[in-house]
């Protein structure tokens, strides 16, 4: 029985969305791809900007590479302070523009918990991919966690988790479901989510979890959850730097420890589930 309640409970919010007569799918699309488009090019910009400095100083590539997550914190605030100066024009408060509601703190806990949990799960899961393709990933990432952590905290696992909701969650689900069904939205910002990671094995996964991202968002129609569930996953990532090896059967049992609170977070944001779209700035 609780199978069929939480299943369909699931796929109230899924199934729910806007009125494809309110809006059209290519103007929704287009209104979401902004926000993204401004996202990227801000990003690039700075990056570019960068590489071309450390290119023609006495530095080089190295120093370049070790300042990577500098450049990204920077980029990071630039995005989250011109999104806030964009919204602060706008009748509704920034706080609801941007999504940035009060939801309930057990929904913050249950989302920063299983975020924790899904960490270890996917780095579990991973330990029986092909050495092959462990290999390039590894390979891949490594420029992630160079330079002083200090750098790290402040981009990857603050930062990081703040921009990528805003613009993946808030932006584009919110306009999306504006001319498609919540499922829908959350399955193509989750497919963009997953595209800029890069390699095809960060790809995959940061797809699977922007599909619980948006299904976590969708749900409280809150950011603050949503954020709360990224920075529970990029929190684990400290242990690189760290070289803290938590027990064996904290992986062993990660898989259904998630599993257990992504279902407990279902059911006690029954009366939050979305009843139509998300979007609260037509005008935008």
């Amino acid at each position: 029985m609780y199978k069929y309640v939480f299943w369909g409970d699931l796929m109230t919010s899924f199934n729910t969305g806007a009125n494809h007569e309110k809006e059209n799918f290519i103007v929704s699309f287009l209104r979401a791809i902004g926000f993204f488009l401004f996202y990227y090019t801000v990003r690039s910009v700075i990056f570019s900007a960068a590489s071309i400095f450390f290119a023609v100083s006495s530095l080089g590539e190295e120093a370049y590479l070790e300042n990577a997550n500098m450049l990204a914190f920077i980029s990071a605030l630039v995005i989250v302070i011109s999104l806030i100066v964009f919204f602060s024009k706008r009748e509704k408060s920034v706080a609801e523009n941007l999504y940035v509601g009060k939801p309930a703190v057990y929904t913050v806990l249950l989302a920063f918990l299983t975020g924790i949990f899904l960490s270890f799960a996917v780095n579990f899961v991973m330990s029986f991919l092909p050495s092959e393709l462990l290999g390039s990933y590894v390979d891949s990432t490594a420029n992630v966690f160079r330079g002083h952590i200090v750098w790290y905290i402040l981009s990857a696992v603050i930062m990081a988790p703040v921009v990528e909701e805003l613009i993946f969650r808030a932006m584009l689900i919110s306009r999306l479901s504006c001319g498609m069904k919540n499922f829908v939205a959350i399955l193509i910002s989750s497919a963009v989510f997953g595209a800029v990671h890069g390699h095809i094995l960060w790809s995959s996964y940061a797809f699977a979890i922007g599909i619980l991202l948006g299904v976590f968002f969708v749900r409280s129609q809150s950011l603050i959850v949503s954020i709360a569930l990224h920075f529970g996953f990029n929190l684990v990532s400290l242990s690189a730097f760290t070289r803290f090896n938590p027990p064996d059967i904290i992986y062993i049992i990660s898989i259904p420890v998630c599993a257990i609170l992504i279902f407990v977070f279902i059911m006690v944001t029954k009366k939050t589930a979305p009843k139509g779209p998300l979007d609260v700035t037509r005008n935008v």
